[in-house]
């Protein structure tokens, strides 16, 4: 193509450009006018009609209107004007977004053109510096020089390197509050003109930056590499829809290949940086992911897993989740040392008990792996009494609702070889991760069938592929104890199959509803105050061990049991335990914070001795010495410590006295019945990944289900069969009826249809009720199918006899043979 002095070009050369660049006119206009106006942000360009360039064809910078003109003119006179960047770094490379177009353009000509080379000295940015940047375009009416500037600084490594230092006893750091200056004073000026620039130059550093990561370049040379990170994700736009489309996700990318040292410097620096940094950069990173998801018609695992953008943002935000964690109140470390040793023996002794009855080795047995970098930085979310930033802030939606937990499940399991979110799980709602322990429980369950069958053909015994329970209604806890006993003592990992209950003379193939009466009738039995075992609190509504139950160690064992059977099994039950015992099932100990949900009345009590301001000693007249009740009435004392009735309460001492009746209270006086029930629980749990995934909170709603009692979401994803629709006048009247009934009789409807009268896990929507016509109008009673959910529904003519017919069955349909 011939052009000439001026980039003036025939009219024969625009329409294999346009072939080539495949642009309409409007688009080549919008490209010149953001040149014009933006720039390209090299610093050494040499296009006189890019606005980044020395040679800009005005002194000054063109207002709105004169680039428009002057871009019209342009694609008129069909002169070329892109700028060419061949760099000669590898951090100085062309940017993706303008690669291809350049390519393809100079293909085809020689025109104007910038070959730009990184410039040989640099001056590190600073406030000072922007500032009289800024002064100066302000006084010549001319931007190029401060979008030069952003270009040339933002878009090389050493640059930035060297940029908003300070010195600190002789140690080189970041000058934060230097930055955060000099961004209010550049995202003060109008029309934000180095946007582009800005874009194009974080681009470009990305490409290098991830590089010199990845093969530990930089970081070697020069740890303060982690400022560079922290400059960008400082930017006040760094979430803002322009760099959400390309720069941001770039940059997160070279991140990701930042070494754990680095990682753990950036998180104790977030943690400094405190909770509105923490928050807004978590803002940004949750919009790039919705953003990403929602701009796809489809997606599913496959690509959510392995879309970069996604998945660097999931990783930065776990550095975010972790400061949040460090940020905020957490357990003492001497606390936790504490912890960890009782546990520690505690959990051995199960998995010994396991070994030895199975003439197995802890080889054989998958142990879950900790995140190294909270290894590193010493963290654990159960250690966090209260975040900087709430666990519910982290949850994305969008990835909840798209997510296929079968591939993200199976991505899992390759221990590590591809992305997971399951290994991110501040991401999922508690609905979401109960569905990646089902299909945990689903794996184990298979395994353990194939492990009777094997065994079966090499013994030649009896091959016996599930957990089956033959039980009497009138003696339900006997034969429910006894048996589980046996299995337990014979082959603990015959827990670990899948669970079928039998409830003898009464005809019924168990798909989950017989399991779920089983389940309910026995809790209601085990936890009756007359049984002994546990004690109930009138005031909090709330079950405690019974300190001087005759109860051996064995029957609590299977009380764990039968509690991780219900978790492992996806059944709901109606068991009240206060939070501490759910916290003490995952590893912590009962401290002061745990009273207050589970003896209330004494944390108001303790917490006013702490806080008292008089003489504690001369007005409470109190000594290390407890005494209470047992259930026969007579009073027991227990000494705190060695001479404790000698040892009266001070101001001095009083912190003492709490902790250790707090621990007496809530550890010791029930060791030895919930250190069984302890062992119980886990030999159905204890290969699952049900700590890593769940917070004690979440536990608790596994166990209980959901308190979101949203009758409307169960009308709205229930789907209808055998002729109905929800246009249907039966359904209509179905539902007038069901919305107008007190509160117990809908947790009868509830139990009716499904087993259980508790809300699954994620609330009532994820019920899937199924109403089904069951013939003409008539006077049967509606019937149903509890282990899939099925209403069966007769067409009655009215609403009154459909409320008649239905109120009658739901109030008698207890026991299975009547279903």
């Amino acid at each position: 193509m011939e052009v000439d002095e001026q980039g003036e070009a025939s009219d024969s050369a625009l329409s294999p450009l346009e072939t080539k660049l495949q642009k309409s006119p409007k688009e080549l206009i919008e490209q010149y006018f953001k040149l014009l106006t933006q720039g390209c942000g090299n610093a050494v360009c040499s296009n006189k009609y890019c606005a980044s360039s020395a040679h800009f064809y005005k002194r000054t910078s063109v207002s709105p209107n004169e680039a428009a003109i002057e871009a019209i003119r342009l694609v008129k006179q069909k002169i070329a004007v892109e700028c060419t960047v061949a760099r000669e770094t590898m951090v100085t490379q062309p940017t993706p977004s303008t690669s291809s177009s350049t390519d393809a353009f100079t293909q085809q000509s020689s025109s104007v053109s910038c070959k730009a080379t990184p410039p040989s000295t640099v001056t590190p940015l600073s406030h000072t510096l922007i500032l009289d940047t800024i002064k100066e375009c302000k006084k010549h009416e001319n931007w190029s020089e401060l979008v030069r500037l952003i270009g040339r600084s933002f878009s090389q490594i050493d640059v930035l390197l060297q940029s908003f230092r300070k010195e600190d006893d002789s140690n080189s750091t970041l000058d934060m509050t230097s930055l955060q200056a000099a961004y209010t004073d550049l995202f003060s000026l109008s029309d934000n003109i180095f946007t582009s620039a800005l874009c194009n130059a974080i681009t470009t550093l990305s490409t290098g930056l991830a590089i010199e990561l990845q093969y530990r370049i930089a970081y070697e040379r020069d740890p303060k590499i982690v400022n560079i990170i922290l400059i960008i994700l400082s930017l006040p736009v760094i979430g803002s829809p322009e760099f959400i489309e390309q720069a941001y996700p770039e940059f997160l990318k070279a991140v990701t290949y930042l070494p754990l040292q680095g990682q753990k410097t950036l998180v104790q620096t977030f943690v400094r940086m405190g909770k509105e940094y923490q928050r807004s950069l978590l803002f940004s990173l949750q919009t790039l992911i919705t953003v990403k998801i929602v701009s796809h018609d489809e997606w599913g695992s496959r690509h959510l897993n392995n879309d970069d953008s996604i998945t660097s943002a999931a990783k930065m935000m776990k550095l975010v989740y972790y400061a949040s964690l460090l940020g905020g109140e957490m357990d003492t470390p001497e606390m936790q040392f504490r912890e960890k040793e009782h546990y520690t023996i505690l959990k051995k002794s199960v998995q010994e008990f396991i070994q030895s009855a199975t003439e197995s080795t802890g080889k054989d047995r998958a142990e879950s792996k900790e995140d190294p970098l909270a290894l590193a930085l010493g963290v654990k979310p159960l250690d966090s009494r209260n975040a900087l930033i709430p666990r519910h802030e982290f949850i994305n939606s969008a990835v909840n609702d798209t997510l296929e937990m079968d591939v993200d499940f199976t991505y899992f399991r390759s221990e590590g070889k591809r992305f997971s979110f399951i290994s991110h799980p501040f991401l999922l709602n508690t609905a979401t991760k109960n569905l990646a322990l089902y299909y945990d429980s689903r794996v184990r369950m298979l395994s353990e069938r194939r492990s009777a069958i094997l065994s079966s053909l090499i013994s030649g015994g009896q091959h016996v592929p599930n957990l089956r329970l033959r039980v009497r209604r009138d003696h339900l806890i006997d034969d429910a104890l006894v048996e589980l006993e046996v299995a337990y003592m014979d082959n603990p990992n015959d827990l670990k199959k899948q669970l079928y209950v039998e409830f003898e003379g009464e005809q019924g193939i168990d798909e989950g509803g017989v399991s779920k009466e089983f389940f309910q009738l026995i809790t209601e039995e085990i936890f009756n105050p007359d049984f002994g075992m546990f004690v109930y609190d009138a005031d909090t509504r709330q079950f405690w061990f019974n300190p001087d139950s005759f109860e051996n160690e064995a029957q609590f064992t299977l009380v764990g049991i039968l509690l991780g059977l219900a978790i492992y099994n996806n059944i709901i039950l109606d068991v009240r335990f206060p939070m501490v015992i759910y916290r003490k099932l995952m590893g912590k100990l009962g401290t002061i914070h745990d009273l207050r949900s589970s003896h209330p009345v004494l944390h108001s009590s303790l917490q006013q001795l702490l806080e008292y301001e008089g003489d504690v000693e001369e007005d409470f007249m109190t000594s290390f010495v407890l005494s209470r009740k047992n259930m026969f009435g007579e009073i027991i004392s227990h000494s705190l410590k060695e001479g404790g009735a000698e040892t009266f309460v001070t101001n001095d001492n009083r912190k003492e006295y709490c902790d250790m009746y707090v621990d007496y209270l809530l550890n010791q006086m029930v060791e030895k019945q919930f250190n069984a029930f302890y062992k119980g629980f886990h030999m159905v749990t204890d290969e699952s990944p049900m700590e890593s995934l769940f917070t004690p909170e979440e536990v608790e709603e596994l166990v209980c289900g959901s308190d979101d009692w949203d009758l409307q979401a169960m009308e709205n994803s229930t789907e209808y069969d055998g002729g109905f629709d929800s246009e249907s006048e039966t359904i209509k009247h179905f539902w007038e009826v069901v919305h107008n009934m007190s509160v117990e009789d809908q947790k009868r409807l509830l139990q009716f249809v499904s087993g259980s009268d508790r809300v699954p896990v994620g609330g009532l929507a994820k019920l899937k009720l199924v109403i089904a016509k069951n013939g003409p109008d008539s006077d049967r009673l509606p019937t149903s199918h509890t282990c899939f959910n099925v209403l069966l529904l007769p067409d009655y003519n009215n609403l009154e006899k459909l409320k008649e017919r239905l109120l009658l069955a739901i109030t008698h349909a207890k026991g299975f043979g009547m279903l």
